[in-house]
């Protein structure tokens, strides 16, 4: 978290400010299992290189935000569902990964909204290792949960 910076503490801080959860108890409880269920898949889909799984987790009006320097704004890069599923295919291509985890978990659902806040750990066989906040909205499809916006932090700054 160190190197993210002010800058992104404040965007993240702002991304999670949010009214009360609502609904009944038992219905949160359900979605918050299957909101769980959603990103230990998505951790799967990346390890097992399973692209048709990580398709069909992310919404397809879905979008990620990549913070690749915090100090400098002009570094980030938001990509659309092909642009990200691409993206990720190019990157298994070059690494194989042991783990990608989200960590930390802080689920907040609102109706058919949710947020997660996590600290994702990635390690690859040639031992790099990384960490990195990543703040998640799911939303909820018909009957099925899925990502719609994620924002993480790969910078070194």
């Amino acid at each position: 978290m160190k190197a993210c910076g002010k800058g992104l503490t404040f965007l993240f801080l702002l991304l999670v400010i949010s009214i009360a959860p609502s609904g009944t108890a038992s219905a949160q409880s359900a979605d918050q299992a299957a909101i769980n269920r959603v990103l230990d898949q998505l951790e799967e889909a990346y390890v097992n290189e399973n692209m048709g799984l990580l398709s069909s987790l992310i919404s397809d009006s879905g979008f990620i935000l990549l913070i690749k320097k915090p100090a400098d704004p002009s570094m980030a890069l938001v990509l659309n569902k092909a642009q990200l599923l691409d993206g990720t295919a190019k990157r298994w291509a070059d690494e194989d990964f042991l783990e990608h985890k989200h960590v930390n978990r802080r689920i907040i659902i609102d109706g058919p909204i949710a947020k997660s806040i996590s600290v994702m750990k990635e390690q690859t066989k040639a031992r790099k290792k990384m960490e990195s906040p990543i703040f998640h909205i799911l939303a909820k499809e018909d009957t099925q949960w899925r990502l719609v916006f994620s924002a993480s932090a790969l910078g070194d700054e």
